[in-house]
């Protein structure tokens, strides 16, 4: 090895330039892998609710409103309570399905 090319003879694997890194580079990118991980973790546990409220926040924005409901005002344009119902049976299968795909 020549003193001017430091790395020239590392070998062909570059297997002996690999042991020669430092090892707070090697803490360092350890320590970062730690960070995504959690972050990772942390999204992975918190995207199901996350969908979950989108989905229901998106049905009930495009639910047509009840006959009078404009001139009743949005606060008391709610459906009645059988329409909750049926709303309820047709989502949960959707809603139980993205639950378990993101799980998994």
């Amino acid at each position: 090895m020549s003193p001017a090319n430091p790395g020239e003879d590392a070998g062909v694997s570059g297997f002996e330039s690999q042991e020669t890194e430092p090892d707070y580079e090697v803490e360092e990118l350890e320590l970062e892998v730690n960070q995504i991980a959690l972050r990772i973790h942390h999204y992975r546990s918190t995207l199901s609710a996350q969908l979950k409220s989108s989905f229901f926040s998106l049905l009930e924005s495009s639910r047509p409103l009840p006959i009078g409901a404009s001139e009743l005002g949005t606060s008391a344009a709610r459906p009645d309570h059988e329409d909750d119902a049926y709303f309820d049976r047709l989502c949960q299968p959707i809603i139980r399905a993205s639950i378990n795909f993101l799980d998994s």
